[in-house]
């Protein structure tokens, strides 16, 4: 294939249209902008660490002020609340309230467009696809083109293994979980994500 470059460059701007149309489709039934909605979704599947308004500026990478603008809206419109620090009352984590829960579906059925279009393919080429992807985010964190990838890849913990302990499937190392890993086992947005 002469041209693939350029086909995947398309295809990504093409499904990246797809997702951003199925936000705004969202955002507008319930009076919300795409960003609000990414930020509920995100805040939803994340864990506490990740849900401080630096911590999402830093995922979207946003100014924080923008993001703590659109937080508080978010706030004031009953869709958010703050959880205190018990050990120091000055940091705030987030969490959703019950209102969400409309959205939260909406935001599910969203994915699930694209879920039902994915499982017509092989577990096989998922996989080629999913390790593809995870090393192009790599490769453009490395490039400093992004700045928080959030994958195993890009975090603290891991470390390539190589052929330690005769592991030639289990590749990687989690020295977080003590865990050895192959890319099958990759993931994005894990509790124990710490950036480089």
């Amino acid at each position: 294939m002469k041209n693939a470059d350029e086909l995947i460059i398309f295809s990504i701007e093409k499904l990246s249209q797809i997702n951003r149309k199925l936000f705004w489709d969202i955002s507008r039934k319930n009076k919300l902008s795409p960003i609000q909605m990414q930020f509920i979704e995100h805040i939803a599947r994340s864990g506490k660490e990740n849900c401080t308004v630096t911590k999402i500026a830093e995922t979207f990478e946003l100014k924080k002020a923008t993001v703590s603008d659109s937080i508080k809206t978010l706030i004031v419109k009953g869709y958010l609340t703050k959880i205190y620090d018990e050990e120091d009352k000055r940091i705030f984590y987030l969490a959703t309230t019950k209102k969400c829960g409309k959205e939260l579906d909406m935001l599910n059925q969203k994915n699930e467009i694209l879920v039902e279009a994915i499982r017509t393919f092989s577990h096989g080429q998922k996989e080629e696809v999913v390790n593809f992807f995870m090393h192009l985010l790599k490769n453009l964190y490395d490039e400093k083109v992004i700045h928080n990838a959030n994958i195993c890849l890009t975090c603290r913990n891991f470390e390539f293994a190589g052929n330690k302990h005769h592991r030639p499937v289990k590749k990687y190392h989690c020295s977080y979980l003590d865990r050895y890993f192959s890319d099958a086992d990759i993931k994005n947005n894990c509790m124990a994500y710490m950036q480089k």
